[in-house]
């Protein structure tokens, strides 16, 4: 990609809708430091900073949209720009975002930020922010409050650590600080290299943090050159123990000279090994972190993955800053490390001692029962009682457990979790009405122009216009698809990404096992019906472009046909990630791989034919194959060599099966919990939302519980059970309805937690008024004319400051709740308010009717009054005392 080809692409957009502000914003854009990145689309264009962040142009339309990494946010907004997150929505269509946010050059399966750019300043604005080297990405305080939680779970005695905690500093303290004693003091006498390396040997031998893998090329049995070792580790030591700006390069060079010395040598073990001896030998500016604290933590603390970069200096860089920004926050929390041990020690418990307490709680659990036990919890009371309120803190508590504790007062940081867990799928909320029914909850058909599939499934002849209905899932069934899939924090090698297509592509004739052997061997697909032209112009990202150019020299092909549908998935629609089958006739399926590299051009020459190909990474392969039927519905075409697969009749379960055998039937035994949240449970028709799947909710029909149960949905045919790791919770307004009259089945299967009002919670001085009397009185009143269940709930005053305040929640919310509650019986209002006739106004006033003309006065037998909310409200009865508590 270059700047001219940019250039095309704004020429091409301004020819659809001019817009001055894309050549303004492009001239700024090539005074930068910036340079175009990889690819790019009609619709936007990527670009790279030289330390390697990404910043994304939408040219489409207003051409205002930036997007960048979300962990610019704050800095962002600090100069005054619109941000706005785009997550990426894990198991849906191209993540519910556009699809070239999802370009190996722009944010693939990633979140993102979407950055308002008005103006050329605006653009320089946002430029400087991504380029200013001393804009540290901001921690995430949930984060920060977690890693401390998890880390006072196992040393609850731990307050500071300049206050030692006897047992952390025994389990996790002491052996650094004897190691690095130890080891100071025999470099200090060693006479030579040799002396050097059997210093540092007995050093890492002696301790726990590095695996003896690592270090064995230096030991007398190891393979590597123990000279060139030797060399290199006198030089770290000696850069180890001087100026700490100097670490990063000195820790480079070692890494090089190691990759020298090793046959067939890693990067990380030679990290491992230099950043051992940076802590040990400059604890108050050294640092070491293993690669999975690093890689987990960076993610937790910033919502990215950690920059990859192939400059090890670089790398220790980041990782510098990173502990640097958590010592920090440890000590603006009042722990006070005493130096980088304590820092690395602290992220290593909450880390690994987690994952050890969490596996031997499975095991325990096991022993016990065989399934953990999901929660199907609602919450219920009267309007305003904090039913919704408190749905987030228990769907943190769901998915967290212990390690939630520190959160539940303090709402900011509780939030900032509850989002991020949404934003990872795994919280899902949803909001039941009078029209909600199975095929919004679970699944239904819906309806797709034929525009739409076009790209999935090519026939002989051109579509004509209309539509198809298909299976869509509904929140239920995807959040429960997410869990059962769900491979906990550490991933696992036995599943798929189902959010990518697949691309199908058959081999033909008798020799096919010559071309099958000859594609794996490669690596790669070769097109053969590309023709002679080079597709890899930033032109032909479209099939119409690719349709037009082949029609010149065939004016009789049509679009859908391989020469054009064919070198268009070839050259542009399969994606980097996206996945390819090999396949024999319409039957079997012999290979599965995954699209690693762009589509490349090589023209004919002596050494063979034009060749139009992309790089394939294998996964799977058998010559003997699997039939077509345990995996995709439909027969395989003979139309088309080449095609997407249809997403509803892939069947990724039987896929994943073929691809890993057994162990992909298996649920994660770390499987995360996930949790559906239902505002509102009881007003939808429950036997008509859950269907038959009712049943599957109960603890022992779970999947991989005693009692299983699977049932075969009605509309996609596919097998269907609801996992353990699923929890529900649902809210209810009893003002709505009683628990009396919920659907039995919905009864017999969650259990109930009242949420009452709590006028403890509001104070007793509100600008001179006591609020706790006040809703206490009402309430009182509301119980002894009506019933418990239709009082005023608490948070309806929850966040008045004054008088003024306090008036506009009466006037406009309560006394209309009321008249709900009372059926526009105002007299009943009156009296729960105090009101009546003949005593002073206090929030209904009361007119004495005068019989309409033509209708005598001894007619009635009582007088008729005509209530009505006095202009202003008397709150005398419940003055408050003075007592502020």
């Amino acid at each position: 990609m270059t700047w001219d080809m940019i250039a095309a692409r704004i020429a091409e957009n301004d020819a659809e809708k001019p817009n001055p502000l894309r050549a303004g914003l492009f001239d700024s854009l090539r005074g930068t430091s910036l340079q175009p990145n990889g690819n790019a689309t009609k619709y936007m264009v990527g670009f790279k900073s030289e330390a390697g962040e990404k910043i994304v142009w939408e040219l489409k339309g207003a051409a205002r949209n930036f997007f960048v990494a979300p962990k610019w946010e704050v800095q962002a907004k600090a100069v005054g720009l619109g941000c706005e997150r785009r997550p990426y929505v894990m198991g849906e269509k191209d993540g519910k975002r556009h699809s070239a946010l999802n370009r190996p050059w722009s944010f693939p399966e990633r979140d993102c930020l979407r950055v308002l750019v008005n103006t050329t300043d605006d653009l320089q604005k946002l430029i400087a922010v991504i380029d200013q080297q001393v804009a540290e990405p901001v921690l995430f305080s949930a984060a920060i409050t977690r890693w401390i939680a998890r880390l006072r779970q196992f040393f609850p005695d731990l307050v500071r650590f300049d206050r030692p905690d006897p047992d952390f500093d025994a389990s996790e303290r002491e052996y650094k600080i004897d190691g690095a004693a130890r080891l100071t003091a025999a470099l200090a006498s060693a006479p030579d290299d040799t002396a050097v390396l059997e210093a540092v040997h007995d050093a890492l031998a002696k301790s726990n943090l590095l695996s003896w893998r690592v270090y064995w090329p230096m030991s007398p049995k190891g393979n590597g050159d123990v000279a060139k070792i030797a060399a290199a580790l006198r030089a770290l030591v000696a850069a180890a123990q001087g100026p700490a700006d100097d670490h990063p390069r000195a820790l480079a060079d070692f890494v090089a000279a190691w990759l020298g010395a090793v046959p067939d040598a890693q990067r990380d073990p030679a990290r491992q090994i230099g950043e051992f001896l940076l802590m040990h030998l400059s604890p108050d500016t050294g640092i070491y972190i293993r690669h999975s604290v690093r890689e987990d933590f960076w993610r937790e603390a910033y919502g990215a993955k950690f920059p990859a970069s192939d400059d090890l200096a670089e790398i220790y860089r980041q990782e510098h800053a990173f502990m640097t920004a958590i010592r920090d926050a440890f000590i603006d929390r009042g722990l006070a490390p005493r130096d980088m041990i304590d820092v690395q020690s602290a992220l290593w418990v909450a880390h690994s001692y987690t994952e050890e307490q969490v596996a031997q709680e499975v095991e325990t659990e096991a022993e016990m029962s065989d399934l953990t036990s999901p929660t199907n919890l609602i919450l219920y009371g009267p309007p305003g009682t904090g039913k919704t309120y408190a749905t987030a803190w228990e769907a943190v508590r769901l998915c967290l457990g212990e390690a939630a504790d520190p959160l539940q007062y303090d709402r900011p940081a509780l939030m900032s979790e509850y989002q991020r867990l949404c934003d990872e799928g795994r919280i899902e909320f949803t909001t039941f009405h009078q029209s909600m029914s199975y095929e919004d909850f679970v699944e239904g058909l819906r309806p797709e122009t034929e525009a739409a599939v076009e790209s999935e499934l090519p026939e002989a002849a051109p579509r004509s216009g209309g539509f198809s209905l298909r299976p869509h899932n509904g929140i239920f069934r995807r959040i429960s698809e997410n869990a059962r899939l769900d491979v906990g924090e550490n991933g696992a090698m036995h599943r798929l990404d189902r959010n990518r297509r697949i691309v199908r592509l058959g081999l033909t004739g008798g020799d096919w096992r010559k071309s099958f052997e000859q594609i794996l061997s490669a690596g790669q697909i070769d097109w053969p019906l590309g023709g002679d032209i080079d597709w890899s112009g930033p032109e032909y990202e479209e099939w119409e472009a690719i349709k037009v150019r082949r029609q010149r020299d065939d004016p009789k092909l049509v679009g859908n046909q391989a020469p054009i549908y064919g070198t268009w998935v070839v050259r542009a629609a399969a994606e980097v990630g996206d996945y390819i089958i090999l396949t024999v006739g319409k039957g079997q399926i012999v290979a599965l791989g995954r699209f690693s590299g762009p589509y490349e051009y090589t023209p004919a020459s002596e050494r063979g034919a034009t060749q139009h190909t992309r790089s394939v990474e294998w996964i799977w392969h058998d010559p003997e194959g699997v039939p077509r039927q345990e995996i995709y519905a439909s027969p395989f075409t003979s139309f088309h060599p080449i095609y997407f697969l249809s997403d509803d009749q892939i069947d990724w379960d039987g896929l994943e099966s073929a691809v890993f055998g057994p162990v992909a039937e298996q649920s994660a035994v770390d499987a995360r919990p996930y949790v559906l949240i239902i505002d509102e449970i009881n007003r939808a028709n429950i036997s008509k939302v859950f269907g038959e799947l009712i049943t599957l909710l109960e603890p022992d029909k779970r999947l991989g519980a005693a009692n299983e149960i699977r049932l075969r949905l009605p509309y996609s045919g596919r097998l269907f059970g609801v996992p353990s790791n699923l929890h529900v919770v649902g809210t209810m307004n009893t003002a709505d309805r009683s628990i009396a009259l919920l659907d039995t089945a919905l009864r017999r299967r969650f259990s109930f937690r009242e949420l009452m009002p709590e006028p403890e919670v509001l104070p007793k001085d509100c600008d001179g008024i006591d609020l706790r009397k006040l809703l206490a009185t009402i309430n009182a009143r509301i119980e002894y004319l009506f019933d418990r269940e239709h009082q005023v709930g608490h948070a309806y005053f929850t966040t008045c400051r004054s008088r003024a305040d306090i008036g506009a929640v009466m006037r406009d919310k309560v006394i209309p709740l009321l008249a709900e509650y009372f059926h526009e019986d105002l007299a009943k209002v009156a009296l729960v308010l105090g009101d009546a006739p003949g005593r002073p106004v206090r929030f209904l006033q009361a007119d004495r009717l005068q019989p309409p003309q033509g209708m005598a006065e001894n007619e009635f037998v009582e007088e008729k009054w005509r209530w009505l909310v006095a202009d202003s409200f008397d709150f005398a009865e419940f003055e408050a005392d003075g007592a502020d508590t």
